[in-house]
């Protein structure tokens, strides 16, 4: 057997290395790379422990080797949480003398089923053999869905709260990421769009700017369908999480159909909660997923604790409602004296809601609140919000261009809004856009337009400033590419083939 051995300068100062034998069956091939089965050797003890190391492709973008890097980054030791142990960089020689990058992401070695397997009945590992655990899960899940769903959810809202403690939001929470392992564990995995709190922002987006998704919809909470990044916080999970739950109550999950209907429902769709029989878990459901995120548990520790209450009441036999309400009923009493009322009233008066981007677009969709969506927004970008700023030059703008690209989220907005169109003030407000958010490619790539194709597009800019153009295209398809958007990479990389042959034209003339 030829083992395959990897090490990185960390694995070297920790005194451990990983090998694998690249022959043997592996794991899993997806995407990325293909899995294998190895082990942690430690050069001091000889100790070894048992890991997963995927080997990823050599022809990835540099956006996905990035994406796997943070991801390998994220390491938590935790019974409810896939363990990330490394990203591993080595370096070889082709025949040809050339150097060869080689990257790995090290974690542990989780065999098991996926709840969503689990749920159709699929109880085997990866190498066909029962999993006792999922066995006993399946005929609890059978027999009383819903305490199998509370046990299920209490252990992944554990795992929940050491990411969510040490400023990481999970943001991609669904039963396909859910293992139940050998061990008798359930562990949420696949930490691949996690991020800290504190870097979400538009270089970080995975969301386009006018409501496009990427994502599982029938999950995604509302300011996720918005696509409102810094709006993002623990709340956005738990909200999945409430789905989860009811998914495994019910059966299904609570919006179905198409994926556009399916993130409108989510938006402005009631949950179907007459579906949960019992009133406690109908309750937690229902402020698990509510629409605004300040009516929502805003911690897993909250939304478990009202799992354990509930679990308690049946089985005292009490009624829950009551028990619930005197339980809680001081420690809400103080909450809301110490924190909402000071928020709420000032001087005997009601507070006025803050403006937010979310809020704007969610009246923006409806026609009967679209003037004070527009109203919002533009009172936003005075205050120099870049999201804000960035839509209102789109509403305001009309390409004189019948095959100019436009997202057709943005078209309905135009049209429930009933926006009158101005590309002067449009293009103010786009180069006033870029300059509040530089990293903004779908900007960034409008405003490169504007200047290239000039007065063909828009009356706002009277000759083509091909310099201004090109610096713009290659700023945007930076952006673009570490984001992952072949989409605009497609487009962009057009317009600069066009800007090139424009550039040879001019030298020859000179010449």
């Amino acid at each position: 057997m030829a083992l395959y051995r990897i090490q990185g300068n960390a694995e070297k100062a920790q005194g451990i290395y990983y090998e694998f034998d690249p022959n043997a069956e592996p794991l899993g091939v997806g995407g990325m790379g293909t899995v294998y089965k190895g082990r942690c050797v430690n050069e001091r003890t000889r100790s070894t422990r048992n890991v997963a190391i995927k080997f990823m492709y050599s022809d990835l973008p540099e956006y996905a080797i990035e994406k796997a890097r943070r991801e390998a980054a994220i390491q938590f030791r935790h019974e409810n949480l896939v363990e990330m142990l490394g990203f591993i960089e080595t370096e070889s020689k082709s025949v040809l003398g050339e150097t060869q990058h080689h990257y790995h992401v090290v974690s542990e070695l989780l065999q098991g089923v996926p709840l969503d397997q689990l749920l159709t009945g699929k109880l085997t590992d990866q190498k066909g053999q029962v999993v006792p655990y999922a066995e006993k899960l399946y005929k609890d899940y059978q027999n009383d869905p819903e305490h199998f769903a509370v046990m299920v959810v209490k252990n992944i809202l554990s795992g929940l709260s050491l990411m969510h403690d040490n400023g990481y939001i999970h943001r991609d929470i669904d039963p396909t990421n859910i293992m139940v392992t050998t061990e008798g564990k359930i562990k949420l995995i696949d930490f691949g769009i996690a991020k800290k709190f504190s870097n979400l922002n538009t270089t970080d987006r995975h969301l386009t700017q006018a409501g496009q998704f990427v994502g599982k919809a029938e999950y995604a909470a509302p300011e996720l369908v918005l696509g409102s990044i810094n709006e993002q916080n623990q709340t956005t999970d738990l909200y999945a999480v409430g789905i989860v739950l009811y998914q495994l109550i019910v059966g299904h999950v609570p919006f179905q159909g198409d994926r556009s209907d399916v993130l409108q429902m989510q938006l402005h769709s009631s949950m179907p909660l007459s579906k949960i029989k019992n009133k406690g878990l109908r309750e937690i459901i229902k402020k698990a997923t509510a629409k605004s995120r300040s009516k929502r548990y805003q911690s897993a520790a909250e939304f478990r604790v009202a799992l354990d209450q509930l679990n308690a009441v049946q089985q005292a036999g009490f009624e829950w409602k009551n028990v619930y309400t005197y339980a809680c009923a001081g420690v809400a009493a103080c909450v809301i004296l110490a924190f909402v009322l000071p928020g709420l009233f000032k001087n005997g008066e009601p507070e006025p809601v803050a403006p937010t981007y979310a809020t704007a677009v969610n009246l923006l969709h409806q026609p009967d609140h679209s003037a004070e969506g527009l109203e919002m927004l533009e009172e936003l970008s005075a205050d120099g919000d870049a999201e804000a700023t960035y839509l209102l030059s789109r509403l305001y703008f009309k390409s004189k261009l019948i095959n100019d690209y436009k997202p057709d989220s943005l078209a309905q907005l135009q049209r429930s809004a009933k926006i009158v169109t101005d590309n002067e003030k449009a293009h103010r407000l786009l180069v006033s856009a870029v300059e509040l958010d530089n990293n903004n490619y779908p900007a960034l790539f409008e405003l490169a337009c504007d200047y290239w194709k000039a007065d063909q597009r828009t009356e706002a800019v009277p000759e083509r400033n091909g310099t201004e153009a090109e610096e713009l295209f290659v700023k945007a398809r930076q952006q673009a590419d570490a984001n992952g958007d072949t989409q605009y990479v497609e487009m962009i990389d057009n317009y600069l083939e066009s800007v090139n042959r424009w550039k040879e034209k001019l030298k020859s003339i000179k010449n």
